[in-house]
């Protein structure tokens, strides 16, 4: 596979979603000390299913009847001292977590970005079980800020969100999906740039720059507390969302396979429309 490019020609384009986990004392919305156990022993499960609910508009979202119809159940492992009942969904949350929310508002003024007014709880949906409630608490807390490289150029920041973090998965038996609930609720912030990149080693330097700017606040600094995702396009093809980049130096090389895949796809659409 040749990697060399004409990037401008294929109309590329890249952005960045950061991950990062903060280092507060406490969770995000309750006051559980904010700690992983590793690989300590749970001391209790709850074995849950995963039910369809009417939504507000009197419909059943068919995402969740998707996963309904696959019968799978969900078993969550529980720590006595990190462990509350608002991560079993048997408690409302408490007050937002305000340590969290100053290191957030640290971070989107480093990057140069607007900081709201007022920050509005929302929601994402979770299907997979990650999260108890089935949904993701999250805030937009800064938009328009920006990300300066080496050469001068200005990444544009579209948003950074404080959220909190899902439980992490052990394994899965079956129709059986086990998570740990030590990470659930855990407070991070959620980087987002926009479309502004235009070269794989650009992106990596984004991604480098943008990772020690958060470093130097008061962050998580161990293994898996950082996790960044690398959205990539190209004119002939699709916007595609790669998950899960754990090392800067996977992204140029990433970013290329996915080009040429694009391509050969587009090459085999030519073909058949050819037929």
């Amino acid at each position: 596979m040749d990697d060399e490019y004409d990037y401008e020609k294929l109309g590329l384009m890249c952005g960045l979603e950061i991950h990062q986990q903060l280092d507060s004392k406490t969770k995000l919305f309750c006051r559980c000390p904010n700690t992983l156990q590793g690989s300590k022993t749970p001391d209790f499960t709850i074995k849950r299913y995963m039910r369809p609910v009417l939504g507000e508009m009197g419909a059943y979202d068919e995402a969740m009847l998707t996963e309904y119809e696959k019968g799978m159940s969900i078993i969550y492992e529980g720590y006595n001292d990190v462990i509350c009942t608002y991560e079993l969904d048997e408690t409302p949350p408490f007050k937002c977590n305000d340590e969290a929310r100053r290191i957030a508002i640290e971070i989107g003024c480093l990057l140069y970005s607007n900081i709201v007014e007022e920050m509005h709880v929302c929601r994402k949906n979770y299907l997979d079980g990650s999260v108890p409630c089935g949904f993701q608490r999250t805030m937009i807390l800064a938009k328009d800020g920006y990300l300066e490289l080496e050469n001068g150029k200005k990444i544009g920041i579209d948003i950074l969100c404080l959220e909190e973090d899902a439980a992490r998965k052990s394994k899965t038996e079956g129709k059986i999906n086990f998570y740990r609930l030590d990470r659930l609720g855990i407070p991070l912030v959620e980087v987002t740039t926009k479309p502004d990149i235009r070269d794989p080693d650009e992106c990596r330097e984004c991604a480098e720059r943008l990772g020690l700017l958060l470093w130097s606040t008061n962050v998580k600094k161990v293994l898996g507390s950082i996790r960044q995702d690398v959205n990539v396009s190209i004119k002939a093809g699709t916007r595609i969302e790669i998950k899960g980049v754990q090392k800067l130096d996977w992204i140029p090389i990433l970013i290329n396979h996915e080009i040429s895949r694009q391509l050969g796809l587009v090459e085999i659409s030519e073909e058949l429309e050819k037929k």
